[in-house]
């Protein structure tokens, strides 16, 4: 199962970056690509997710389960999805940790995601996703910033200080 993880700062304060993240709605609207979330429980959720991957246009009817909620710290997830049309199905692990930084005026965001894939877009191998999930956190970190009402520019990598990087 491939892994992948990528760090980034926001400059916001930890309870309000854990604010948007526990509230499905919110971070469906970071997320790149999706259009649509339905909760089916406290912890279960239906999405919709559409990306392109490499020369693949993919809509994944995911299936995600909220396994751990330790607030203001952590939030993890797993999933499942399929596209039909593909012949492709997706399962994923996520997490995303929040630590304090800047003395409590930012905060460090891990996420890290583990994905297996079948069907049609297994062939496209893991450089080509880790490409994608690369871009795809990025946008993350973008939207999550706006929601927030920081600016993107201020979104900075985990460990460089703005302006040195």
């Amino acid at each position: 199962m491939p892994r992948f993880e990528d760090s980034f700062r926001v400059n916001a304060p930890r309870p309000r970056v854990w604010a948007l993240l526990d509230d499905p709605a919110r971070v469906a609207a970071c997320v790149p690509g999706c259009e649509e979330v339905t909760a089916e429980g406290a912890d279960r959720f239906r999405a919709r997710l559409r990306v392109k991957v490499g020369p693949i246009a993919t809509t994944q009817q995911l299936t995600l389960t909220v396994t751990e909620r330790t607030a203001p710290v952590r939030l993890a997830a797993i999933g499942q999805g399929e596209d039909r049309g593909l012949a492709s199905r997706v399962s994923l692990r996520s997490a995303v940790e929040l630590r304090e930084a800047a003395d409590g005026a930012a905060t460090d965001v891990t996420c890290r995601v583990e994905i297996q894939l079948t069907g049609r877009l297994a062939t496209l191998g893991e450089a080509v996703m880790r490409a994608k999930s690369e871009q795809m956190v990025r946008a993350f970190a973008g939207r999550l910033a706006a929601a927030i009402g920081t600016a993107a520019a201020e979104i900075t990598p985990t460990g460089e200080r703005p302006g040195t990087g």
